[in-house]
């Protein structure tokens, strides 16, 4: 079971994939664009929980790829952790597009007393019987625990019977919360934005950004929202509280990680290429630091005071960046000479060496730095570091590598 709401089965990153596939979010189309990156054999054929339970349960967690309407914590009945994935709709056009679904469709739960009753949208919306399906349905396939032992036993009764005392239960705010969070741990789209939604779950997952996707599963004569009457518009608005909230709050979200995408390849297409234009006139952002750093120094183990010597390091940068010593924030390397008996620094400000070349994101670079030993004798560590100038020295080492020198007198 869930405990806190977190998976019993966290997900390593070569897990198989899980597309929770809320209904009316273009979610079909998306099938089409993700079935077209596995074997077939590789993808579990059960889109719908009877068909799921239908399968060999000895069999069910051999699969690569699960989707369909499976709701949240399919892992526990598959027995592995999975990779999650889903995607979100606008909550007035995914309520549009599921009332012209369950009118055409015969097999969809109440769609017979609606065409017998000749319901309006209105009436398909406010009906007090029939309505929890439509109740904050992309919070409830986030956020509900289904017992999947018992949901394989009575996939409908108990599934409907369950859903239904969530729908009940409103605008609660722990609902929402709960499904913020599973959203965050996972991947998501958004139907408005199915182009950037695709390219964002490639780069996520590693698949294929070619392969076509076609809109499949369009409802016809759909209706345009600004025709909706402004008392069926309040109606929709307010069954769909929590989904609004939730949408509103993922699109930001899903900007956020486009735009992260977006910054990332960027950076990476400019140190492929070599064209690292205006990296460096900017400071390095703080998050890339621990990245970047000396990570190894050959000095000769004795010196005179005060005179000057060379230095090996190696300069490494796991960040994004490109470093560069060009103005107006230069990367150098540079040095701190400490007491090796007090640990009381001695030299702070170290001279300062230029990188020989720019140093690409992923790259090291081995160099020769200049170096002044101390003006007393003495035993010192010589700490190599970079330093942005007019913006921080850069602190990281590999530990271990400050060399102690003795420092004889001239």
């Amino acid at each position: 079971m869930q405990h806190g709401g977190v998976s019993q089965f966290p997900a390593p990153a070569k897990a198989p994939v899980y597309f929770l596939h809320i209904p009316k979010t273009a979610g079909t189309t998306l099938i089409a664009f993700l079935d077209a990156q596995y074997a077939r054999g590789d993808i579990c054929p059960g889109q719908l929980l009877p068909e799921l339970f239908a399968l060999d349960r000895a069999r069910v967690g051999d699969y690569q790829f699960y989707r369909g309407h499976l709701w949240h914590g399919v892992e526990r009945y598959v027995g592995k952790p999975l990779q999650y994935l889903t995607m979100l709709r606008d909550p007035l056009q995914r309520t549009l597009s599921w009332y012209l679904h369950v009118r055409r469709n015969p097999d969809a739960y109440r769609h017979e007393r609606m065409v017998s009753e000749q319901w309006s949208l209105l009436d398909f919306v406010n009906d007090p019987e029939t309505r929890w399906d439509l109740l904050n349905t992309q919070t409830l396939f986030l956020a509900a625990d289904l017992d999947f032992e018992r949901l394989a036993a009575d996939p409908v009764g108990y599934g409907q019977r369950t859903i239904r005392a969530y729908a009940e239960r409103g605008h609660d705010p722990a609902l929402l919360e709960t499904a913020k969070r599973r959203l965050e741990t996972m991947q998501f789209g958004i139907a408005e934005r199915m182009e950037h939604s695709l390219s964002l779950l490639s780069h996520a997952f590693g698949f294929d950004p070619g392969m076509p996707a076609q809109r499949l599963n369009v409802s016809p004569n759909a209706l345009a929202a600004p025709d909706i009457p402004a008392d069926v518009r309040a109606a929709i608005e307010a069954a769909t509280s929590m989904d609004r909230a939730l949408y509103a709050w993922a699109c930001e979200r899903f900007s956020e990680r486009f735009d992260a995408m977006v910054h990332s390849l960027v950076l990476k297409e400019a140190a492929r290429e070599g064209c690292v234009g205006a990296a460096w006139r900017t400071p390095l952002q703080a998050t890339s630091l621990e990245h970047i750093g000396v990570e190894s120094v050959a000095c000769s183990a004795a010196l005179v005071a005060n005179d000057t010597t060379r230095v090996r390091v190696t300069v490494r940068n796991d960040s994004d960046e490109v470093l560069s010593s060009r103005p107006p924030h230069p990367v150098h390397v540079a040095y701190h000479w400490v007491d090796a008996g007090s640990g009381v620094t001695v030299v702070h400000n170290g001279e300062r060496t230029p990188l020989p070349a720019v140093l690409p994101a992923g790259g090291r670079l081995e160099m020769s730095a200049c170096v002044r030993a101390p003006e007393h004798a003495g035993r010192f560590r010589l700490q190599v570091r970079l330093v942005q100038e007019g913006v921080s020295w850069i602190e990281r080492a590999a530990p271990g590598e400050d060399p102690e020198v003795v420092v004889q007198a001239a």
